[in-house]
């Protein structure tokens, strides 16, 4: 066995045994002869042993376990306990021995062959504190030998920051007991940002001084952040005016930082620029200069105060403040028309204002400013002025202000001069999307439409409208909704059901227009139409020949148009409608005949419709009805096979007066052409046998 002793704060222990293996022969099941095993033991006789492969399945991570195919064994255990520790080296199979081998330790130092002394030493935590304060330093020293222990201890500093130098004090401490050390260092006014002081504690066993261990803790001066602005002193301007203004910004701080600086003010004036980024060195200050744009027509002698505000990645912040005052006798004109925002087709506008003065100076501009002046017209005495033929204004969006002048002094021109917008280019064509015919079943639907072709340059916002009407003509139930800055509506409000028309058009706030589009339409049809009733064959009639019609009724249409209806007939042998069907399928009418060839006879067949329109409403089947297919002679009542005789006539008056059987089939004795059986069929039968009367008629034949 090897004693290792192991210190305090180190990232692993690692121990490799290495040996030359005599080698084995071709015919062995194993290529290793000499089998040695390695044990890693901690202080408290926890073992580890080392990494090994599965063989059979390389590719899975390494377990821990006994290795016996290789001569290269390794065991490394992270972060270990401090303390004596022990590395084992077994033999176990050596045929062919003694066995020399090799044990490499990392770290290299920790190899002490019988020693029984060990110490260890931990600190708390590094520390950061603000300058001028007092940072608390802590440390546990340890004795992880295997027996009681007298321990020097020696906690100094790098910088003399310390406040108490602690030199071989000495500790007993017993196996694994610990003793608690604390210092406190003193971090200098002065000190800039970073500075540190590295506090070391040395331990030193006494009874084996080979057995020692130091750990480190530092203390670190903290960033404390302060900046100072320099205000400017308040001075007067005019309105409109600009005035440059300058300050100081200086970094306090024991840190390089970098500040952000903006201005604002309680008018809303504006600077230039609206903010500043600066860094600057510890010490350090620089100036910085701004610009404040003062705005026409502000009142004379009014005052703001401007806030020059100061803040720091570090968080410190300063704010520093000066007085402007307005001085501006002469307020300019009241602008009255064109209004504040006027788009207009009139190359030769009308304009008005009001004011008291000796002439007036207008101002037309492709500019709010009023820099880029493309009409001036001064000395006018009145308050207001046409535009004058072979002065018209092209297409263009325009600013216009005015200014007055009394005896020597003028005022200047409004803060905000008023927009006046020339347009005489019609918006681009619109053209419908949806929808586009067709039948809708919701009220709520969307109606949607697009540019028809790339949209021209244009002053004037361009808007579109949207017009729904009963009429394609656009004279009767119109619905006008205009306005609309995208290219669909929902439709919210509620249309009746019927066919509508729309059409939709691009116009702008100068009055260009577009024209309407094309007209599209569709039918709104939001009514479920009604479950057909079955009409023919009667419920459990007979009926044969080759042709069998089965018809129902039809719902009578509304005053307005409406989705088409058609019917779904479905024509089943069987009663559940499972299987034997004979038709199963669309019918567009009030009817469907059938072609009996093949049908057999006597036989029940049961029938079934539901309704469908085109908007997409469908009903539920009707009740279901049913008939017996047979064939027969109309009159043949007695079911002879002969010409109607005076047998049949006689069958006839047995059932109608002696509750005799009724005809077979039934309706070869309703020979009235209806339906029932009664004296009338007892007398068509009559007069056709003996007064030469028309020939039987079953079932409206």
């Amino acid at each position: 066995a090897f004693t290792l002793t192991v210190p305090g704060n180190i990232d692993a222990l690692k121990v490799t045994l290495v040996w030359d293996d005599p080698g084995g022969t071709t015919s062995s099941s194993q290529n290793l002869i000499n089998d040695l095993n390695l044990v890693l033991v901690d202080p408290f006789g926890a073992e580890t042993e080392p990494w090994v492969l599965d063989p059979g399945n390389p590719n899975l991570a390494a377990t821990r376990g006994v290795d016996h195919l290789n001569n290269v064994l390794t065991v490394e255990t992270p972060n270990p306990i401090a303390g004596i520790w022990t590395a084992r080296v077994d033999g176990y199979n050596v045929p062919d021995g003694p066995q020399a081998f090799s044990l490499v330790f990392s770290p290299d130092s920790i190899h002490t062959p019988g020693n029984s002394r060990a110490v260890a030493v931990y600190h708390a935590s590094d520390i950061t504190e603000d300058p001028g304060q007092i940072a608390t330093a802590e440390f546990w020293v340890s004795n992880v030998g295997a027996s009681t222990d007298s321990i020097a201890v020696t906690i100094s500093d790098d910088v003399a920051w310390l406040q108490d130098v602690i030199v071989d004090s000495i500790v007993v401490l017993d196996s694994y007991d610990s003793a608690y050390f604390s210092v406190t260092a003193l971090v200098p006014s002065a000190a800039l940002a970073g500075d540190a002081s590295t506090i070391a504690c040395h331990a030193v066993s006494q009874g084996n001084t080979a057995a020692q261990a130091t750990d480190e803790a530092v203390v670190t001066a903290a960033a404390v952040y302060n900046m100072a602005l320099a205000a400017p002193i308040g001075d007067t301007v005019g309105s409109p005016d600009t005035y440059d203004f300058s300050f100081t910004v200086s970094n306090l701080a024991n840190a390089v930082d970098v500040m952000a600086i903006t201005v604002g003010d309680d008018l809303g004036w504006s600077t230039i620029p609206e903010s500043h980024m600066v860094t600057l060195p510890i010490g350090g200050d620089t100036t910085m200069m701004f610009t404040l744009h003062v705005p026409a027509e502000m009142p004379h002698l009014a005052t703001n105060t401007v806030r020059i505000q100061g803040t720091s990645n570090g968080g410190a912040a300063d704010t520093a403040t000066f007085v402007m005052v307005v001085d501006n006798l002469i307020l300019p004109p009241e602008l009255v028309s064109p209004s504040a925002e006027t788009y207009t087709q009139i190359r030769n506008p009308y304009f008005e204002w009001t004011g008291a003065a000796d002439s007036y100076t207008l101002y037309i501009a492709t500019d709010s400013l009023i820099t880029n002046v493309v009409r001036t017209y001064p000395g006018l005495t009145g308050t207001n002025f046409t535009v004058p033929g072979g002065d018209d204004l092209v297409d263009d969006t325009y600013w216009w202000a005015v200014r007055l002048f009394t005896g020597s002094d003028s005022s200047s021109l409004q803060r905000y001069p008023y927009l006046l917008g020339v347009d005489n280019v019609a918006p681009a064509a619109l053209e419908p999307t949806a929808p586009l015919g067709g039948y809708l079943n919701n009220k709520l639907f969307t109606i949607s439409f697009q540019l028809a072709e790339t949209s021209p340059p244009a002053v004037a916002p361009d808007f579109n409208t949207l017009q729904v009407s009963t009429s394609a003509d656009f004279t009767t139930g119109v619905n006008t909704y205009g306005s609309l800055s995208g290219f669909s509506r929902e439709q919210v409000d509620t249309l009746s059901d019927g066919r509508w028309y729309w059409r939709v058009e691009r116009v702008d706030l100068a009055g260009n227009s577009s024209g309407y589009s094309a007209v599209s339409s569709f039918v709104l049809d939001t009514q479920v139409p009604a479950i057909p009733a079955l009409v023919e064959p009667v419920v459990g009639s007979t009926v044969g020949g080759d042709t069998v019609v089965l018809r129902w009724d039809v719902e009578a249409d509304p005053p307005y148009e409406t989705a088409p209806t058609y019917y779904y007939l479905h024509l089943s042998g069987a009663s559940n409608f499972f299987g034997e069907t004979i038709f199963s399928g669309y019918v567009y009418g009030d009817n469907r005949a059938f072609a009996t060839a093949g049908w057999a006879e006597p036989k029940n067949f049961y029938w079934r419709v539901k309704a469908i329109d085109s908007a997409g409403f469908y009903t539920g089947y009707s009740d279901a009805s049913s008939f017996v297919y047979a064939n027969y002679a109309c009159g043949d009542v007695d079911a002879s096979g002969l010409p109607v005789d005076i047998g049949d006539l006689t069958y006839m008056i047995d059932y109608l007066f002696q509750s005799g059987p009724e005809p077979t089939p039934f309706a070869s004795g309703a020979v009235d052409c209806d339906s029932s059986i009664d004296i009338s069929d007892l007398t068509w039968l009559i007069m056709y046998l003996f007064q030469e009367g028309a020939e039987p008629c079953c079932g409206g034949e």
